[in-house]
């Protein structure tokens, strides 16, 4: 996910809205699945992922027919392969983690997609982890959250980075709103680290299955969403949003 720059509405709401109108018109969908396949919002276009676990790629068709009433959509073909969890937007750059469900054929595809709108994407090689957004995510401008156990922060060169805490491995799941960051309640130390570089942060109850997804979006937030609402509501005002 990308930060947003203030007065632009964030892509990020963008895309939540895409995904509840999509999955409301898919019901057989889970949230999580309609997110893993229409992963890359772009001001331009929608790239629609080809979800590496076989068992996932025959709802792209079903998502593809709600999503292009609002956007151009952009098709990753095989043999490509690119799973939402592994693409990390930082500016006008694309990371992708070169994961099981990720492969070199993907990233050339989605390269080849977004290079005519002033875009890059580039491989990230992983260590011990399924998806790049496990190991590092955007929180702030040129702020990076990263677990250095599984990503090398050499490929971000000029960033500035905060470390996770060592007993909190999956606390680089995070996900940026506007000025809002929302982490994992299960992770505080790293979330003293965030609030320490001056970030608005919001402490959200996840399941436990967010550990394994790409990102924090992807895990079933439950409780405290009237405060998350009421949070983002306040950002929205300072920004000039909605």
């Amino acid at each position: 996910y990308a930060f947003e720059a203030p007065g632009q509405v964030g892509r990020n709401m963008i895309k939540s809205e895409l995904i509840q109108k999509v999955a409301a018109a898919n019901p057989h969908l889970f949230h999580r699945d309609v997110e893993r396949i229409i992963n890359i919002v772009l001001d331009e276009i929608t790239v629609l992922t080809r979800p590496g676990a076989v068992s996932r790629q025959p709802e792209v068709a079903s998502v593809a027919a709600a999503l292009e009433r609002w956007r151009p959509c952009i098709r990753i073909e095989a043999p490509g392969t690119l799973d939402g969890g592994d693409v990390l937007r930082v500016g006008r750059d694309l990371y992708v983690g070169e994961s099981g469900r990720s492969n070199a054929a993907g990233i050339a595809q989605l390269a080849s997609a977004i290079a005519p709108f002033g875009y890059r994407a580039m491989g990230v090689p992983l260590r011990d982890c399924l998806h790049l957004k496990s190991a590092v995510t955007c929180v702030g401008p040129d702020t990076l959250l990263i677990n250095d156990a599984w990503v090398d922060r050499s490929h971000w060169p000029g960033k500035r980075f905060i470390a996770t805490a060592t007993e909190e491995p999956h606390a680089a799941n995070s996900l940026l709103i506007g000025e809002t960051l929302v982490h994992a309640a299960s992770a505080p130390r790293t979330r003293e680290r965030l609030e320490a570089a001056g970030l608005r942060v919001v402490a959200l109850d996840v399941e436990h299955r967010f550990e394994h997804c790409g990102s924090i979006a992807r895990g079933r937030l439950r409780r405290q969403r009237g405060d998350l609402r009421a949070v983002l509501a306040e950002d929205e005002d300072r920004l000039g949003v909605g």
